[in-house]
């Protein structure tokens, strides 16, 4: 279930864009902080979603962002995955802005 919100989260996203973002640490949150009715939108899509609360706390972890950034990303968003992938920042700034996004939609 993340994975299309985080995708949907990023599809504006082109890769000068993702350089940008690293590079200047950026919050990939913040339009939802911006926009609370979007926000409530994407909350609404967990209701009535069973375990939820370990749903949200498995998708925190390392190793689901790994597989995420490996797997769905890689073959949905390549553009994004080598910016994030092989800019030296890359790969911590994602892993804190899905926690981010993680804890502010599931939380």
């Amino acid at each position: 279930m993340a994975v299309p919100v985080i995708l949907k989260l990023l599809k504006p996203f082109k890769a000068s864009d993702m350089m940008y973002t690293i590079s200047n640490n950026v919050s990939l949150s913040q339009g939802l902080q911006d926009d609370p009715e979007y926000l409530r939108k994407i909350r609404m899509l967990t209701v009535g979603i069973p375990f939820m609360n370990a749903v949200g706390d498995a998708i925190k972890k390392k190793s689901w962002i790994m597989w995420f950034l490996n797997g769905p990303m890689k073959k949905k968003r390549p553009d994004l995955y080598n910016q994030i992938i092989y800019n030296p920042k890359g790969e911590k700034y994602i892993l804190k802005e899905i926690k981010h996004l993680v804890s502010i939609v599931f939380d």
